[in-house]
């Protein structure tokens, strides 16, 4: 899971961090994964592995933690005055709610874990978002 968490992201050695809405938008008009995707394995080689190449817990896994970074980044625009955020934010939040809610594959993530993950950070996702400094999580 570590090596995956590490090198997800890889592609953005070649193409910079843009941001997850407009890297889906591109991703699904223009055929961006399929492009950057065997490049980047070209020159990275056995380095970096694609979420296919990984087990569906580990990848999603990961993927949760991109989204709860991509909410909060949000959340910081809306508080510094970004109201362009507020339906980039909302999409982001279901991401991460449907996320949360699709694990499975591993039998230490029960339901009961699950439902604390997603109160814990509705709560602490409310409080940065408008602007509360006591967080329980970071």
């Amino acid at each position: 899971m570590i090596r995956y968490a590490l090198c997800h992201d890889f592609e953005e050695i070649f193409t910079g961090d843009i941001p997850g809405p407009a890297k889906r938008a591109v991703a699904h008009e223009q055929g961006y994964i399929s492009v950057i995707i065997p490049h980047v394995k070209k020159v990275l080689g056995s380095i970096f592995w694609h979420k296919d190449e990984v087990p569906p817990v580990v990848a999603g896994i990961v993927k949760i933690g991109s989204l709860i970074d991509e909410v909060f980044y949000m959340s910081t625009e809306f508080q510094l005055g970004n109201s362009t955020m507020n339906v980039p934010f909302m999409n982001s939040m279901a991401r991460l709610m449907r996320s949360i809610e699709s694990l499975s594959g591993d039998p230490s993530i029960t339901e009961d874990k699950k439902k604390a993950l997603i109160d814990i950070l509705e709560e602490d996702i409310k409080r940065h978002r408008f602007g509360d400094s006591e967080m329980l999580i970071g």
